[in-house]
């Protein structure tokens, strides 16, 4: 029978005040404990080993992938670069090719994604007249001490109001005694031997020669300008900057169209509330983007606040 005192490791007697480890002496238990220390330390090292393998497998094929996408986007925008420059090159310089129409269709397709136009009334509304061949109302003027504004050609026709000598009409449409016209907003009908063609400034008697009147200074020119002025504040909002590029875009020059815009009478404050309004009619805006939507269109930035304040800002 084995001692039980013997060390089953090594079969060494162990004395009386020896520790008894289990069956080992304490030499051997040492030697054990070292032992599965060392393996238990050599699995921990392969399993770390394994993570980081797989980890840097994963980075570099994430670096390949990205690598590839860089290479792609390159080709891409180099064979775009190209194609667009053949198409400028053959339509400017060897005169065939793509049509500068198609060119510019091209550009505003590229550049819709990053620009979003607001509507224009004014341009709605000249497109509308254009396609429509309605002509510009021609101006008139009352000639009578008090003239009344009719619903129907007809002296029996229900009087929409009463107005009185030079006030300005927009004539609409003629009949042999009655002229169709509008009148501060009020469309109907006025007996036509009241009505004159033309403004009250224009039928005054023109100063005599050598004189130092301005009327002598007027030109033709300018008459028209400030008549076509007129004719347009009737029916569309303006800025004072935009009506000037409106008369020029007509044909006026730069001088006949900044006399008309003087001398037509317009509160630029009251358009720059009739323009915020219209806009407002179409699509919703903040303030802010209001006043620089009123700025771009020609307006001050005071004429721009009054404006964007007149609508409830």
């Amino acid at each position: 029978m084995e001692n039980r005192n013997t060390c089953i490791q090594c079969g060494r007697e162990l004395q009386e005040d020896e520790p008894f480890n289990e069956g080992y002496c304490n030499a051997c238990a040492k030697k054990i404990l070292s032992e599965q220390a060392k393996k238990d330390r050599a699995k921990q090292a392969k399993k770390v080993s394994i993570l980081t393998r797989r980890e840097k497998l994963a980075l570099i094929i994430m670096s390949v992938i990205m690598t590839v996408i860089f290479v792609v986007a390159i080709i891409w925008s180099e064979k775009a670069y190209k194609e667009r420059q053949e198409m400028i090159d053959n339509a400017f310089f060897d005169g065939q090719g793509v049509p500068l129409e198609d060119i510019a269709d091209a550009f505003k397709e590229e550049v819709s994604q990053y620009i979003h136009p607001t509507p224009n009334p004014v341009l709605s509304i000249l497109e509308n007249l254009q396609e429509s061949n309605t002509p510009v109302p021609e101006y008139g003027f009352i000639d009578a001490d008090e003239l009344y504004l009719r619903a129907e050609p007809s002296s029996d026709g229900e009087i929409l109001g009463t107005y009185t000598r030079g006030q300005e009409v927009a004539i609409l449409g003629e009949e042999p005694e009655w002229v169709h016209l509008s009148l501060n907003g009020k469309e109907g009908y006025m007996a036509a031997q009241h009505i004159q063609h033309g403004t009250a400034e224009e039928t005054k008697q023109p100063a005599p020669e050598n004189s130092d009147s301005d009327y002598a200074a007027v030109t033709a020119g300018q008459r028209n300008a400030l008549k076509s002025a007129k004719s347009y504040l009737q029916f569309m909002h303006f800025s004072k900057k935009g009506l000037i590029e409106q008369l020029e875009y007509e044909g006026y020059t730069t001088s006949e169209a900044e006399y008309a815009v003087e001398n037509c009478g317009a509160d630029w404050m009251k358009q720059a509330a009739l323009t915020a309004q219209s806009y407002m009619d179409f699509m919703s805006f903040s303030r802010e983007g209001l006043i620089e939507q009123l700025e771009y269109e020609g307006f001050t930035h005071e004429q721009a606040e009054y404006g964007a304040s007149a609508v409830g800002y």
